[in-house]
């Protein structure tokens, strides 16, 4: 690992901080530039996302909905459970593609998406 490499984990957990999304965006950088394979970058990112979202948790309890979030981690759990059987049923090569629909279709989503007045 480069020192430009800790340099853009900095730079993308700054970017998960402010919930963007910088674990999706460390997921590309870990099987582009880095190359890793899909599965490998999949690990990595999930340590990466516990590593970042522990502080930025922490600086937004006061502000957080929390039956909001105990429905998102009653509802998040086993669907994370039923996502890694899953996973283990796909090609990385699949699972690669099908990452990166799911990121046009959100960025599309973002993008046409009007504010709410």
């Amino acid at each position: 690992m480069t020192l430009q490499d800790i340099g853009m984990c900095f730079l993308l957990a700054a970017v998960a901080g402010t919930g963007v999304g910088g674990g999706g965006l460390f997921l590309v950088y870990l099987t582009g530039p880095m190359g890793f394979p899909q599965t490998a970058a999949q690990a990595v990112n999930l340590f990466y996302f516990l590593a970042a979202a522990i502080p930025s948790t922490l600086t937004r309890l006061r502000t957080l909905p929390w039956r909001l979030a105990a429905l998102c981690i009653a509802g998040g759990i086993p669907g994370v459970y039923l996502g890694s059987l899953v996973r283990d049923l796909l090609s990385e090569a699949l699972l690669g593609k099908i990452f990166g629909i799911l990121l046009i279709l959100s960025g599309a989503a973002v993008f046409f998406t009007r504010e709410k007045k």
